[in-house]
C-alpha cells in the first residue's frame, strides 16, 4: 500500500483514497477486482498532463481553460496535486483544495457506508473572492474500458453529441431505450473519440455480471455548459478506459457564494442477460438502495 493511501472499508466493500494527487483510486466489493482503472506510469499518454486513473474532479469548466490559463489545461490544483485532509474517520475521509485560477475552495467528504458497497461524494465549491468566471463540478471516473456504459435519459431532452464527435460512429455505438429512458453504449473496438452526453440520473458500467453505478442529482433548470448533465467518453485506439463523467450547472458565484451537490456509487451483482433486463435491473437497485433523490443544494 501507498504512505499516502487512506483506505475506508467495511465487511463488504473497499474505497482507497490518495490525498496526494486528489483521487479516489479504487473501489471494489470485498474479495473483487477494482472498478477503477489505474496507470501504471501516469506519463505514459503524455507529460502534459499524466494520467493517474480512478476519480477526478475540476472546478473551473472546460469552455473557459484556454481564456483562464492561456493554454487547454485543467485545474493544477484538483487534478494531481496535493489536497489537504481536514477530516479522517473510520467511514470517511474529508479533503479540501484550492483553484486560485477561479479563486475558489473545493471540499470534498468521501464516505463508504456502514456495510453495503456505496460511496458517497459531497462536494461543496465556494468562492474566496470575486472572480469573472463560472464554475461548476465535473467529476471523471475512468474505468476499464470492457463491458458496456448504460446511462439514463431524460425522455424529453435530445442527446447531444460533443466535442465535435462523427455521428456515423456514435449511431453505431449508441442503442436506445426509450420506453426504459436509457441508453447503451458501447465504446470499445473504435478508433476515433466519442462522448455520448444525456440529461439523467445514473450511469452504470455492466461487466462479467457486476454493476458499477454512479447516481447523480436530477437534471435542474440550469444551464449545463456541456448540454448534458451525464457523458461518457471512449477512445479505445488511444486510452484503455471509459470516462464516465457527471457535471453539475454551471454556478456564477460571488465572493462568499456556494454551492454543494452529492454523488453515489454502488457495487452490485446484475444478472440480466438482456439490455432490457439490465437496465430493469439497474433501476430497481438504484430504488432499493437509494430510495430518496441524491442532494444538489
Amino acid at each position: 500500500m501507498n504512505a499516502e493511501e487512506i483506505v475506508l472499508r467495511n465487511a463488504n466493500a473497499e474505497a482507497v483514497v490518495r490525498p496526494d494527487i486528489g483521487r479516489v483510486i479504487s473501489f471494489r466489493r470485498a474479495g473483487g477486482e477494482n472498478r477503477l482503472w489505474v496507470a501504471e506510469d501516469p506519463v505514459a499518454f503524455g507529460n502534459a498532463v499524466p494520467l493517474y486513473g480512478g476519480v477526478k474532479i475540476l472546478v473551473a469548466p472546460e469552455l473557459f481553460w484556454k481564456q483562464i490559463r492561456g493554454r487547454h489545461l485543467p485545474d493544477a490544483e484538483t487534478d494531481g496535486s496535493p489536497w489537504t485532509v481536514l477530516e479522517k474517520t473510520d467511514g470517511s475521509v474529508t479533503l479540501k483544495t484550492f483553484v486560485k485560477d477561479v479563486s475558489a475552495s473545493v471540499c470534498w467528504r468521501i464516505t463508504l457506508d456502514a456495510e453495503q458497497p456505496v460511496l458517497t461524494m459531497d462536494y461543496t465549491v465556494e468562492r474566496a473572492g470575486d472572480n469573472p468566471f463560472p464554475v461548476y463540478l465535473w467529476s471523471v471516473a475512468q474505468a476499464p474500458l470492457r463491458g458496456d456504459v448504460y446511462v439514463s435519459r431524460e425522455p424529453h431532452v435530445e442527446d447531444i453529441f460533443a466535442n465535435c464527435i462523427r455521428q456515423p460512429a456514435l449511431d453505431e455505438q449508441v442503442t436506445h431505450y426509450e420506453d426504459l429512458r436509457a441508453l447503451k453504449f458501447s465504446g470499445t473496438g473504435i478508433t476515433v473519440p466519442l462522448k455520448l452526453g444525456s440529461y439523467g440520473q445514473w450511469l452504470a458500467k455492466i461487466e462479467h455480471g457486476e454493476a458499477f453505478i454512479i447516481c447523480a442529482p436530477a437534471p435542474e433548470k440550469k444551464p449545463y455548459l456541456d448540454g448534458s448533465n451525464l457523458q461518457v467518453f471512449s477512445w479505445d485506439g488511444r486510452y484503455p478506459f471509459y470516462e464516465m463523467e457527471v457535471t453539475s450547472p454551471v454556478h456564477f458565484l460571488r465572493a462568499g457564494e456556494s454551492f454543494s451537490t452529492q454523488e453515489k456509487w454502488l457495487l452490485t451483482e446484475i444478472s440480466g442477460s438482456t439490455p432490457e433486463e439490465i437496465i430493469q435491473q439497474v433501476q430497481s437497485k438504484i430504488q432499493q438502495v437509494f430510495p430518496a433523490a441524491v442532494k444538489c443544494e
